[in-house]
């Protein structure tokens, strides 16, 4: 999550980068205790209505503002509740790359890769259970 938080500070966001970053820090309260301006913003973005109070985003009102979402992320909750499950990995395309293993060692690095290539995996993914069909 720092490495979003650098490429916010630097500007090198999309707009859904900074909502999907935004939504994170209010699920995780974190946007309450970074300095002043991400609690402001965060909650700039609850009174506009882009980012229900929960954390959760909302998408009626990212349609209505115009705002591209280029991937769907599961939340962290996902990756936690799905530990020694195999996923389906998928790259920014919709194409299935491959699967993984979650685990208590990676749930994080996994759910971090959804919004930013910097991660230790060098690109964006998206995740779903493995599907053995």
């Amino acid at each position: 999550m720092l490495s979003n938080i650098i490429a916010y500070e630097n500007g090198d966001l999309s707009p859904a980068g900074v909502l999907r970053l935004f939504a994170h820090l209010v699920q995780s309260g974190q946007a309450w205790t970074l300095q002043g301006h991400y609690g402001r913003q965060a909650q700039a973005f609850i009174d506009f209505g882009l980012i229900y109070p929960d954390g959760e985003l909302n998408q009626a009102a990212i349609d209505e503002a115009g705002i591209e979402m280029d991937i769907d992320p599961e939340p962290m909750s996902f990756f936690t509740s799905n530990l020694d499950l195999e996923l389906d990995r998928f790259d920014s395309e919709g194409n299935l790359i491959g699967s993984v293993t979650c685990t208590e060692e990676n749930a994080v690095n996994l759910y971090e890769s959804q919004f930013s290539a910097s991660t230790k995996y060098g690109e964006v993914f998206t995740y779903k259970i493995h599907s053995h069909a």
